[in-house]
C-alpha cells in the first residue's frame, strides 16, 4: 500500500475504529495529537492514547520518511510494529492491530 492518501486515510480510520473498539472495554481517548497545535512540527506524528485498565499507546515516529509504520504499545511495551505496505488495505491492517490489542487489553 505505498500511497501517501492511504497512509492518511489509515490515520483517519484508525482514529475512529480504535476509539470504538477499546470503548468496549472501558477505555477512552486521552489523547490525540490531531487535538494539538499544528504549527508545531513535532504534532504531525500521529499519536493516539486510550486509558483504561491499561494505557494503549499507537503511534508513528515520523510524519515524513517513514509514515507506514506504526507502533502499538500497551503500558509503555511495543507489542507490535505495523508496517502498512504490507497490507493490501488499510481496513486488514487495522484488523491486523486489532487482533494484536484484544488479547492484550
Amino acid at each position: 500500500m505505498e500511497n501517501f492518501k492511504q497512509r492518511a486515510d489509515f490515520r483517519t480510520l484508525l482514529r475512529s475504529k480504535l476509539t470504538e473498539l477499546l470503548g468496549k472495554y472501558g477505555y477512552d481517548l486521552a489523547f490525540d495529537n490531531q487535538n494539538q497545535d499544528q504549527s508545531i512540527s513535532k504534532n504531525w506524528i500521529c499519536r493516539l492514547i486510550c486509558l483504561g485498565k491499561k494505557r494503549v499507546e499507537i503511534h508513528n515516529d515520523d510524519w515524513r520518511d517513514y509514515t507506514e509504520y506504526f507502533i502499538v504499545k500497551v503500558d509503555d511495551k511495543e507489542i507490535f510494529m505495523l508496517n502498512l505496505d504490507n497490507y493490501k488495505s488499510i481496513e486488514v491492517a487495522f484488523e491486523e492491530i486489532k487482533s494484536k490489542l484484544i488479547d492484550k487489553v
